[in-house]
């Protein structure tokens, strides 16, 4: 009788919403990933502006990660924002760990949890302070 209950907790449509939003931004991941390796140059291209960079003269934590992760691609060292080389091991590491984690046991609120929020804003605000002493 429990694991009945428990079956049908784990395959609730907000879970499967949850889940899909995953596997959504998994699948971005890897495609994004694609182009930054194949072709750089549809990145580069790209005329990106940061609303922060144009209001308030500031780098916002993620100022200068496209190019460094096409630099990453391409074997070279990040130069434009000194927080790329965590960022990258969490896209590439932690969150697709976290993710797989979350898929197999049916445990998407793992990323609703309020210590892993307040793990990222931190990280986040540490990005942005990062950025903008480094300028």
């Amino acid at each position: 009788m429990q694991t009945t209950l428990d079956a049908q907790e784990k395959s609730t449509p907000r879970r499967r919403i949850a889940l899909r939003t995953h596997l959504f931004v998994l699948c971005t991941i890897v495609l994004a990933t694609l182009v930054a390796a194949l072709r750089p140059a549809w990145l580069l291209g790209l005329n990106n502006r940061c609303a922060m960079q144009l209001l308030f003269h500031l780098n916002c934590p993620f100022c200068g990660m496209t190019r460094d992760f096409v630099r990453i691609w391409h074997h070279q060292p990040p130069i434009h924002n000194p927080g790329s080389w965590p960022t990258a091991l969490f896209i590439y590491v932690a969150y697709p760990i976290l993710a797989g984690w979350a898929f197999l046991t049916r445990r998407p609120e793992i990323f609703q949890h309020p210590l892993f929020r307040r793990t990222v804003f931190v990280a986040i605000a540490l990005l942005w302070v990062a950025n903008n002493l480094s300028t």
